[in-house]
């Protein structure tokens, strides 16, 4: 998308800046993601034990 929509040279900083703003968000939403499923495991197991 970025190869028809953005003069040629100016490609390398429009790719550079996408990627520089994707990728934190990416990562910050894995950590959150192994979070949550690291928690429901946590409580899956909880709610399994007798009282």
């Amino acid at each position: 998308m970025v190869a028809t929509t953005v003069p040629a040279d100016q490609q390398a900083a429009v790719t550079a800046v996408i990627v520089a703003v994707k990728n934190p968000t990416i990562i910050a939403f894995t950590l959150l993601w192994m979070a949550g499923i690291g928690r429901t495991l946590i409580a899956d197991q909880r709610s399994l034990q007798p009282i």
